[in-house]
């Protein structure tokens, strides 16, 4: 009788174990894991894409929020004072062989059920594809996407051209990283040796030809002592030309000699001699425009472009770019920072670009208190610089601005101030909370 039991006990755990492994498969191959990217759309914002990096997320309503310490979470909004809190956390599931995989299950913490693919339940594990209703907020684990671009876009073509003599040309806004990018284009090709940076814009025209060229000793007035030049400091290394649209189109003939030849002539020097060295050239404007204008030759904008031809984004209203360098730089300076901050950043032009951001969250890291970084008085004159309403101050004569035109911009810095929180926002106001989301709705 002993053994009967034994041996039905055995079957049913030997069944449960396969059914097991048979759910595993099916999470190995639809289940939503680490790295997958998966799109947030709460009841008042716009929907949102971003990776998922970390093993447990809370999305929570403000007046939950308030009351407990969380790491990392999403904003959920909802039209009453409902409480909601659920999490999507990394469970371990058993698969063939016993063998452990982390896999996502969300589930509700506190308050109503969720709807998971039309159907409401308090726990699920989420696979790719499935659509999740948190109260009026919609959370979808979209299929794996293409690996993103990476903002120093490197790849392995690349590199081919990288390791060769050609040159390198990039193009970007200022503050895009221009010289971040020559930097590792040098670290990954030439790192021991020299990388030499010049910035053309900031020298005149008449020293121009001697700091990249050298000079002889009495070449010119004050010309006392040779002087090796930009190319000669670089031998065998790298040599950036910074703002390269700034170059006179005389030097841009002698440049074009040492591109063709590898050869270069000091200034008031009777002999040439060879410099080997890798030429980057990098521009905040568009060079195809200076060729029309006549302001650039055609044979020196081909010969330039003729290796890695590198566009760097610009920040202007770029969700996915704003968010990887804020949590670039959260993480390199041991700093988290408050999703509602985050979404505010969102909504900024950013003209000065990574440069503008990376300064701005420096300043912030040394004035915070603590390192979570929250809305403060900075953020609050960034808004007033990144709006319509300084240009208003100044009564601007090339633009008429409307009552809704002040109305919009006054209320969305004050939201943003109020951690996006609408009835703090109304109360600050004076008005109601449906005047505040009707005045960003319809200048939205």
């Amino acid at each position: 009788m002993a053994r009967s039991l034994k041996s039905q006990f055995s079957k049913r755990g030997k069944l449960m174990q396969k059914e097991l492994c048979h759910v595993s498969d099916l999470l190995d191959e639809k289940g939503l894991k680490e790295g997958d990217e998966v799109l947030f759309a709460p009841l008042f914002g716009r929907k949102r894409s971003f990776k998922l990096l970390r093993s447990k997320i809370d999305f929570v309503t403000s007046n939950v929020l308030r009351e407990k310490s969380l790491v990392y979470y999403k904003s959920l909004d909802t039209l009453g004072k409902e409480r909601l809190h659920y999490q999507l956390a990394q469970v371990k599931t058993v698969g063939r062989g016993n063998s452990l995989k982390l896999r996502y299950l969300l589930k509700t913490i506190e308050g109503s059920p969720f709807k998971h693919n039309g159907n409401f339940v308090n726990e699920a594990f989420i696979e790719r594809g499935d659509k999740v209703e948190m109260g009026h907020n919609n959370f979808e684990a979209s299929v794996a996407l293409a690996p993103k671009k990476e903002f120093l876009p490197i790849d392995g073509e690349s590199m081919k051209i990288i390791h060769s003599e050609l040159p390198v040309l990039i193009c970007g806004e200022t503050g895009t990283g221009k010289t971040t990018l020559a930097k590792k284009i040098h670290t990954l090709s030439r790192q021991e040796r020299p990388f030499v940076h010049l910035n053309i814009s900031s020298l005149s025209k008449n020293l121009l030809e001697s700091e990249l060229f050298g000079h002889v000793k009495g070449a010119f007035t004050g010309a006392i002592n040779d002087k090796a030049g930009a190319f000669k400091e670089a031998r065998n290394g790298t040599l950036f030309l910074d703002e390269i649209d700034s170059l006179p189109l005389e030097t841009q003939t002698k440049l074009l000699i040492f591109l063709d030849e590898f050869k270069i002539r000091p200034v008031g020097g009777s002999s040439e001699y060879t410099v080997s060295c890798r030429l980057i050239c990098a521009s905040g404007t568009n060079l195809k425009t200076l060729v029309k204008q006549g302001k650039m030759r055609k044979d020196f904008y081909y010969r330039i472009a003729s290796g890695l031809a590198v566009d760097l984004p610009s920040m202007r209203y770029n969700d996915e770019l704003v968010e990887r360098l804020c949590n670039q730089f959260c993480v390199d300076n041991k700093v988290t920072m408050l999703p509602t901050l985050m979404e505010f950043y969102k909504t900024l032009p950013w003209p000065g670009n990574i440069r503008q951001l990376y300064g701005h969250l420096k300043k912030k890291v040394i004035y915070a208190n603590s390192s979570k970084l929250d809305y403060d008085k900075y953020d609050e004159e960034l808004a007033l610089e990144s709006s319509d309403l300084e240009q208003i101050a100044f009564q601007d004569d090339e633009r008429d601005y409307t009552l809704e035109d002040v109305k919009y911009e006054y209320v969305r810095s004050m939201y943003f101030k109020c951690g996006k929180n609408t009835a703090a926002t109304a109360k600050k106001l004076a008005i109601s909370p449906r005047s505040v989301k009707n005045i960003l709705e319809r200048s939205a």
